[in-house]
């Protein structure tokens, strides 16, 4: 019974610790995304930029009229894209610590909580034939 007692204990173990490795691997991956929502952050900068560039132009003759519209365009675009950089950066932030305590957690919580109390139980039992505790 000793025997069994102490596979089940590494089981056990080795059970939450691949779990938890898991989630803390799931965690880093998606943390990895923040390279995603800085490259759309410079991505929009660019593009404000050229924007900008654009807008030089609109005192030239022939050209300014028409290119006036297109560099308000540009420039939005360039905005837009700055601002969802930054808010995808809190997002992915929130996403990689829920995923990764998902992960880790739902399916080595259950396990602990009915191990333990089952594992103590065991315990006392053999305390109480005076068997010895493992």
């Amino acid at each position: 019974m000793l025997v069994h007692l102490r596979i089940a204990d590494v089981v056990v173990v080795i059970w939450a610790a691949l779990w938890i490795g898991m989630g803390v691997a799931v965690y880093h991956e998606v943390r990895g995304l923040h390279d995603i929502s800085e490259t759309l952050v410079q991505t929009g900068r660019a593009v404000d930029r050229t924007g900008k560039a654009l807008q030089a132009l609109d005192g030239v003759p022939f050209v300014g009229d028409r290119v006036r519209g297109y560099a308000l365009e540009i420039r939005t675009a360039g905005t837009s894209a700055v601002k969802s950089g930054r808010s995808s950066r809190g997002h992915i932030d929130s996403l990689s610590v829920l995923l990764g305590l998902a992960v880790g957690l739902v399916p080595t919580v259950p396990v602990l909580a009915l191990y333990v109390p089952l594992r103590r139980a065991w315990r006392r039992g053999r305390l109480a034939v005076g068997v010895g505790a493992p």
